[in-house]
């Protein structure tokens, strides 16, 4: 597989938990940009142990990550319910580009429609 990212869900211990690698293909069209993935968690991690998430972009795919919206981790209850158990809730801003290459980079900034978003490499880690 080619191209795009991954999100990869680091506890506070180190675990990191690897979720799949999307691309293009994987979201088919629309223009919001939005895209709303799960994470299989390693055994043992819970949400009160989440403390990071990486977003990794693939083969020299520059990509805007703009920031992560709600996270949270289902919790079963009761015989046929669960309930939600937030790590994060509302939208947490990052606001880079990120790029194997920096080939989208020019003085460290890739700039799109006016707005100048630093460069941060092939990865970047928001704590949350």
């Amino acid at each position: 597989m080619k191209g795009g990212f991954r999100l990869r869900v680091i506890a506070k211990d180190g675990t990191v938990s690897n979720g799949p690698q999307m691309t293009a293909t994987d979201f088919g069209g629309g223009g919001n940009g939005v895209k709303r993935i799960a994470v299989p968690l390693a055994p043992g991690v819970l949400a009160e142990d989440i403390a990071k998430i990486t977003f990794d972009a693939y083969d020299d795919d520059g990509i805007y990550f703009m920031g992560i919206g709600d996270v949270f981790v289902p919790k079963l209850k009761g015989d046929n319910g669960a309930t939600l158990e937030y790590v994060n809730k509302g939208f947490k801003p990052a606001n880079v580009y990120v790029d194997d290459d920096d080939s989208g980079c020019v003085g460290g900034k890739n700039t799109k429609d006016g707005a100048s978003y630093p460069c941060v490499g092939s990865a970047f880690t928001l704590t949350l």
